[in-house]
């Protein structure tokens, strides 16, 4: 496929997914859940330095480590079994209607079994609740300046839990679809490896790449929620799916490269960027912190890789028109992602102003994450089809070199290479075409090549492949042979009827017959042996029928 046809395939295939997905979220309603926005009601109150100071839900400024943001939430008069619903980062959270405090969270790992980063809320509300303020208090424990523009809602409390949906419904078609699209390229890669014989790393290391990065994004939008009650599970793969991915990444790019200067600069990346996470970790321990404090030099960091990348995908085009292709989806792909970064860097500095990064819940890095999966599937698929058809060319070479091209039938090389696994009991005919030089002599060789061909029919339609083999074995000369003696009988016979049924037609303008000599396996004897006595027995049988070659 032409670089030129790729590009417009994943074009193509970008808009396509896009209108397919909209249309399965306007027809079937995804994502789509009744809710009541409860944020214009409510308001903020934070507290920093001992300083308090109040707040509407669009002016919250970012928050730092220690302040405290005590929100108050006007749950309507008319609210029946319903839940409250928000998230809260890097907090302790407490929620209390009055003075009574209903729950309680610790999201740190500061502490066994809980909880970094995001936190999803379900708070069941009880009638009695309807008309009340509930206070939630949230005390920053994890990073400086994390923006906490949270959304509250008020859902059905049987639907509560498909919170995470809103807003985000064609990011989970998305990454539900590269996520098992990844699934299959490994699977992919692992079959072409077992066809071609040959380490597919490269492909199997870019379908992992594509899983994790899907794992990231539907757990960055909080989608995984949806799936797993375990919240700390859920939470710490939306760090960690980012961490691997980033190292996979390099991986991936070494074996595109395989050596040189640019191998040794990906491998160098990918072992750097982990080690920088391991000693992160344990930096955070001899801290007394969480590998969250330090989330904005991770990400710094990872920002100077990814402009790496950029380089190197820029190299890629000097080389071959495949890695060409490659480094321009790579660059990309990558220039998509940086800029959502920064516009969400932005939206950070400027809370609930900026909105540029995210379109009807779709934002940049789903697309360019979108364009790298296509083009990957594409040049997967591609390899994939390229290993099954020198598979079957090298079959086709095979078969053609076991086969006969006269007659069709397998050759004498064929025959020699099954003989050698037959063991006793076995039997083999030895078979010579009456009357062939005859045929050529008087009637031309296009008479004697179609006798050899009808002849050869008839031997093979008489051997039934489950009980044995047959082939010609030069000239004239033709064998037959039976891994167990008696299913021999019945193929002679059924040979000789043929033959006559043949003759009753009178096809040709002499009489079709066949000269043949059995040999059966003994001990103490070779194929090759009991094949030889078997061409002796056939001249035994010419000389007592005076039949002429």
């Amino acid at each position: 496929m032409k670089t030129k046809s790729k590009y417009k395939l994943i074009l193509f295939s970008v808009m396509l997914i896009l209108i397919i997905q909209n249309l399965i979220v306007h027809v079937t309603k995804f994502g789509r859940i009744p809710s009541v926005n409860l944020n214009p009601k409510v308001t903020c109150q934070v507290i920093h330095n001992h300083h308090q100071k109040n707040y509407t839900m669009t002016d919250i400024p970012l928050g730092k480590r220690g302040d405290t943001f005590i929100y108050r939430v006007p749950i309507p008069k008319n609210a029946q079994r319903v839940a409250l619903c928000f998230t809260q980062k890097h907090s302790l959270v407490k929620i209390a209607i009055g003075k009574h405090l209903i729950q309680g969270k610790n999201l740190t790992l500061k502490y066994p079994h809980h909880i970094i980063g995001n936190q999803l809320f379900t708070i069941p509300l009880l009638p009695s609740d309807a008309g009340k303020t509930i206070t939630i208090y949230a005390h920053h424990v994890e990073k400086d300046r994390s923006s906490h523009f949270t959304y509250f809602r008020l859902m059905n409390v049987t639907r509560a839990r498909l919170y995470p949906l809103i807003g985000n419904s064609l990011v989970t078609l998305i990454f539900v679809f590269t996520l098992m699209g990844s699934i299959s390229i490994m699977g992919t890669s692992v079959v072409g490896a077992i066809i071609s014989k040959r380490e597919m790393i490269s492909t199997f290391l870019l379908g992992l790449l594509v899983f994790i990065a899907s794992l990231w994004q539907l757990a960055e939008k909080r989608i995984l929620y949806i799936f797993f009650q375990n919240y700390a599970f859920c939470a710490q793969i939306e760090y960690y799916a980012f961490y691997i991915g980033v190292v996979l990444l390099f991986l991936y790019l070494s074996t595109l490269h395989q050596k040189g200067k640019m191998y040794i600069i990906d491998i160098i990346t990918a072992v750097f960027f982990a080690l920088f996470i391991i000693g992160l970790h344990f930096l955070a321990i001899l801290t007394g912190h969480v590998i969250v404090d330090y989330e904005q030099l991770i990400y710094c960091v990872a920002g100077s890789l990814f402009l790496i990348l950029l380089i190197v995908a820029a190299s890629e085009r000097r080389k071959t028109k495949q890695k060409h292709f490659y480094s321009n989806v790579l660059i990309i792909s990558t220039i998509l992602i940086i800029t959502h970064v920064a516009l969400e860097m932005t939206d950070c500095v400027l809370p609930g102003r900026i909105h540029y990064a995210n379109i009807e819940g779709i934002n940049l890095s789903s697309i360019a994450l979108m364009i790298f999966f296509i083009a990957v599937t594409i040049g997967n698929t591609e390899k994939f089809l390229d290993l099954v058809m020198a598979q079957v060319e090298k079959k086709q070479l095979e078969h053609f070199a076991y086969i006969d091209s006269l007659t069709g039938i397998p050759n004498r090389q064929f025959c020699e290479k099954l003989m050698k696994k037959l063991t006793q009991d076995y039997a083999i005919v030895f078979l010579d075409v009456d009357y062939l030089k005859k045929a050529n002599d008087r009637y031309g060789h296009e008479m004697g090549d179609r006798l050899l061909k009808v002849m050869a029919h008839i031997i093979s339609e008489s051997v039934d492949r489950t009980y044995g083999f047959c082939g010609r074995w030069g000239g004239d000369e033709f064998i037959m042979a039976f891994y167990h003696e008696k299913d021999m009988s019945d193929a002679l016979a059924k040979m000789i009827e043929m033959i006559d049924t043949y003759n009753q037609k009178q096809l040709f303008p002499f009489t079709l017959s066949l000269s043949y000599g059995i040999a059966k396996g003994k001990e103490g004897i070779t194929p090759e042996q009991a094949r030889a006595q078997a061409d002796a027995n056939m001249y035994i049988f010419k000389q007592q029928h005076h039949r002429a070659r």
